[in-house]
């Protein structure tokens, strides 16, 4: 079934309903496209390969700072701030909970009820 070819008059030209389903799916497509490396990049940012490799960068790096340093023991002493770091990393996800519980609390509804990217804060709601 061919799809007519009427017109209607947009910004500044005339544009017709193929092309605009045609730049409508364009913009669907790319949407679609970011969603999925947004998923990649957050199934990466809570994987226990990326936490491990921060957990093993860490110990090397503090090691190797403590070893030009002169401390004495520095692979037992860079232990201490690795295991700071992966306490840090445990206890985020329990603060962001209770957080985001006060946050909802206070708004009267979830971050994703406002459709933001997160960057903007939403204004009060009205009583």
């Amino acid at each position: 079934m061919e799809m007519q070819a009427k017109t209607f008059a947009g910004d500044s030209a005339s544009v017709s309903i193929a092309e605009q389903l045609t730049m409508l799916e364009q913009r669907v497509t790319a949407i679609e496209e970011r969603n999925r490396r947004v998923e990649a990049e957050k199934a990466w940012e809570t994987s226990r390969a990326r936490f491990l490799s921060i957990a093993v960068l860490t110990y090397i790096l503090v090691t190797f700072v403590l070893w030009i340093l002169n401390v004495r023991r520095p692979f037992l002493n860079s232990i201490i701030p690795t295991i700071g770091f992966v306490l840090s990393t445990l206890s985020f996800p329990v603060l962001k909970r209770v957080w985001l519980r006060g946050w909802t609390r206070k708004w009267g509804r979830t971050i994703e009820s406002f459709g933001t990217s997160g960057r903007e804060r939403p204004s009060a709601p009205h009583s």
